[in-house]
């Protein structure tokens, strides 16, 4: 579980550093209109803390109480990044 928190970590602090300062470079918002874009904005600044509490777990790892809180919250921010997230 501590590579998982790692991993999390370098994934999302990358993900949200990303959307956050380059939102507008992505080929699917290019054309984006600018509420679009400030969402993307958004969701990126809330990747990037999400890889910071995944960090922070995987740090101070020894600290179970950590454990719980964390997956509860990745859950929750996948399964609504997940509706987020729609095909056309």
């Amino acid at each position: 579980m501590r590579k998982f928190f790692l991993l999390t970590a370098i994934v999302e602090i990358l993900a949200g550093l990303a959307l956050f300062f380059a939102a507008d470079k992505i080929p699917d918002l290019i054309n984006a209109n600018p509420l679009t874009i400030g969402f993307a904005k958004m969701y990126g600044v809330a990747a990037f803390s999400i890889g910071l509490f995944a960090l922070y777990s995987w740090k101070f790892f020894n600290s179970k109480k950590l454990h719980i809180p964390f997956l509860s919250i990745f859950s929750i921010f996948a399964v609504f990044s997940g509706f987020w997230v729609k095909k056309d």
